[in-house]
C-alpha cells in the first residue's frame, strides 16, 4: 500500500495509471500524508506509514467536524467508482489499517474510520 496503492491514488491515478477524478476530488484521499512511527524492534528503525494529520480521537467540536467532514469522503470509498484493480478503495484501506495499525484505536491511526 505505501509503495503503490497509496502514492498513485494520491497522485489521482488507477491501477491502470490513468487519471481518476474520483481520487482527485476525495477529501479523505487527498489529506493522507506520510507520517513516520518508530518501530521498537531489533532494529528501532523508523517506519513510515500514511494517515491523517488530524486528531483522529476527536475531542474538541472543531476537531469532531474536521473527522466527520473527512469521514464522509471515507465512506465514499466504498462505491464501484472508488476501485483500485477489483478492489475497492474501502477495503484495501480496512486491510492497511489491520497490517500497519492492528485495529488499535489512536490519536494517528485509522481505525476511528471504521466506526
Amino acid at each position: 500500500m505505501e509503495t503503490c496503492v497509496i502514492p498513485r491514488v494520491l497522485r489521482g491515478l488507477n491501477k491502470s495509471m490513468k487519471k481518476d477524478q474520483n481520487f482527485a476530488k476525495n477529501k479523505f484521499l487527498q489529506n493522507l500524508k506520510p507520517m513516520a512511527f518508530n518501530q521498537l524492534y531489533e532494529d528501532l528503525r523508523t517506519t513510515v506509514l500514511y494517515s491523517l494529520p488530524i486528531n483522529m480521537l476527536p475531542r474538541t467540536p472543531e476537531e469532531r467536524a474536521t473527522f466527520e467532514d473527512l469521514k464522509e469522503d471515507f465512506d465514499k470509498l466504498r462505491g464501484e467508482q472508488y476501485k483500485f484493480g477489483k478492489y475497492n478503495l474501502y477495503n484495501l484501506f480496512y486491510l492497511y489499517n489491520l497490517l500497519a495499525f492492528h485495529n488499535i484505536r489512536g490519536e494517528g491511526t485509522l481505525s476511528s474510520l471504521f466506526d
